[in-house]
């Protein structure tokens, strides 16, 4: 949690930080999208907000055309909930009346870490690549009763994992200070463990009809979620004229 306050911190402080910067060298990002879940992730898709920040180094030149890099770093949340039938059924008895019910809930997804990114402009377009590592963090609906998974440890509600994301995305200049993008991103989730999504209580589970819902998907301890976006762009600071390249970063 150190780590989200760091971060939220410094996405506060990026406009003034770039200000002070040398102009057209701090670019700061909006995100909104759509996350398409891995199927083994037992997440129905779901929408995401975010945002990231890059500081430009120095371009190169390969050939006659000038490559530039950044830095930053991106921070992003989204509610998804969990698909019911991916997870065993509860039985609930009534006197001559049963009834069966599937069981999901709604999680807190926060998803934080650095990147770097690689781009080169076509008149008032730039293309880039991007690669990133972090940290994902999946906190459980607290209204829910769970069991703890050992006799020592109790129930836990937040876990925290290493992440790494792989994307390109094309970046249309409308102006000196502002851009818009359209990005894909590859977000790749490690340590992944399906039960912990598990809403349900032991004693409550059918232990009669088993077949109500189908076999769930195999479960994974790696997740690949595919990450749409269109991102607005900033440059603060940046008064005067600037070539296409300057304007992209």
């Amino acid at each position: 949690m150190r780590i989200l306050a760091l971060l939220a911190a410094l996405a506060l402080l990026a406009p003034a930080a770039g200000a002070q910067a040398e102009s057209r060298r701090f670019t700061v990002g909006a995100h909104a999208g759509r996350i398409i879940f891995d199927d083994a992730s037992a997440f129905d898709d779901a929408g995401f907000a975010g945002i990231d920040a890059s500081f430009a180094l120095p371009a190169f030149g390969m050939g006659s055309r000038s490559i530039d890099l950044g830095v930053g770093f991106n921070l992003s949340a989204s509610l998804p909930t969990t698909r019911y039938d991916q997870f065993p059924a509860v039985l609930f008895d009534f006197g001559d009346t049963s009834f069966i019910q599937g069981v999901s809930q709604r999680v807190t997804v926060l998803e934080y870490g650095l990147q770097a990114n690689v781009g080169t402009t076509l008149g008032r377009f730039r293309v880039y690549g991007l690669g990133g590592a972090g940290f994902y963090t999946m906190r459980m609906d607290p209204r829910l009763e769970r069991e703890p998974r050992s006799f020592d440890e109790g129930a836990i509600t937040t876990y925290t994992e290493p992440e790494f994301q792989l994307g390109a995305g094309i970046n249309w200049i409308v102006s000196r200070s502002i851009g818009m993008r359209a990005e894909l991103r590859n977000v790749t989730w490690t340590g992944f463990d399906r039960e912990r999504l598990d809403a349900t209580v032991r004693y409550a589970q059918d232990q009669r009809l088993r077949d109500v819902f189908p076999a769930p998907v195999a479960a994974k301890s790696t997740i690949n979620n595919m990450r749409l976006a269109i991102v607005f762009n900033y440059v603060p600071g940046n008064a005067e004229a600037a070539s296409p390249a300057e304007e992209s970063r």
